[in-house]
């Protein structure tokens, strides 16, 4: 079913608006990053919401960005994407005003109910609803019961719902995931507990860079607390600087390589 409606959302193409390259968080993104959110914004499975299904898998494959660098970008190194990696949804912030629908005005409604309908299963739409108030009530109206068909129309709530202005956020998604953050809580690691980690990421961490994890930690929280930096994500930032270090030690060698190599042409001796 969800694969049914998948196919019967697919676009043959998405517009998306110019300004996007004045975005002043999209000119901070590296060049990997612009690629993953404008993908994000134009694959084949983008909604009119932005909640669409989608593994970090695919998007590895369909751009050819290494899949740790995937995660670690899905993982709060861009600020518009938020991804649920328990059910595998993504959302994008501002979808919207990105790319536009064009048809009647009602077109948009139709398309976000829908979208929401079958995608229940992921706390994404809580984040929706932050970032488009404006359409918290086209959500709630999709939990009001239907009329009943003995009497013929509509029986009030025995408990009516709160209006948007006592709640500017009312919309209750059946069976919620409780962290609407998709992350347990961090915990403080460092000299300075200044780096913030969960569990799941400190093991990740853990099994990808064993022993050298502690200084890699170490050296994060003394650059945090000497030189004030700052991270949306300490998990995304230790994968950044390793990759930075990776880098230079590469070039690095290659330097040491381009010296070491023998001259193909001598001059002759002085008879």
């Amino acid at each position: 079913m969800v694969r049914d409606y998948q196919e019967e959302r697919m676009a043959k193409y998405r517009p998306i608006y110019t300004k996007i390259w004045r975005d002043p968080d999209f000119q901070e993104l590296e060049t990997d990053g612009k690629l993953i959110f404008v993908y994000l914004c134009t694959n084949e499975s983008v909604t009119e919401s932005g909640i669409y299904p989608i593994t970090a898998k695919t998007i590895s494959n369909d751009t050819d960005i290494p899949r740790d660098r995937v995660d670690e970008i899905l993982n709060g190194g861009i600020k518009n994407i938020v991804y649920d990696p328990e059910n595998h949804y993504v959302f994008v912030r501002k979808a919207i005003r990105y790319h536009p629908i064009g048809g009647k005005p009602d077109n948009r409604s139709k398309a976000i109910s829908t979208d929401y309908q079958h995608s229940l299963i992921t706390p994404l739409w809580q984040e929706f609803v932050k970032e488009y108030p404006e359409l918290a009530d086209l959500l709630q109206a999709l939990h009001q019961p239907l009329a009943n068909p003995l009497e013929g129309e509509s029986q009030p709530l025995a408990n009516p719902l709160p209006t948007p202005s006592a709640n500017p956020n009312p919309i209750l998604i059946p069976n919620p995931i409780p962290n609407l953050n998709l992350k347990e809580k961090s915990k403080k690691y460092g000299e300075f507990l200044n780096v913030l980690l969960t569990s799941e990421e400190y093991r990740k961490l853990e099994d990808k860079f064993n022993t050298s994890l502690p200084e890699m930690i170490e050296a994060l929280s003394l650059g945090i607390e000497r030189k004030g930096y700052k991270y949306r994500s300490h998990y995304a930032a230790i994968l950044s600087w390793h990759r930075k270090s990776e880098k230079e030690s590469k070039a690095a060698d290659e330097r040491v390589q381009q010296n070491r190599r023998v001259p193909t042409e001598y001059s002759e001796p002085y008879d």
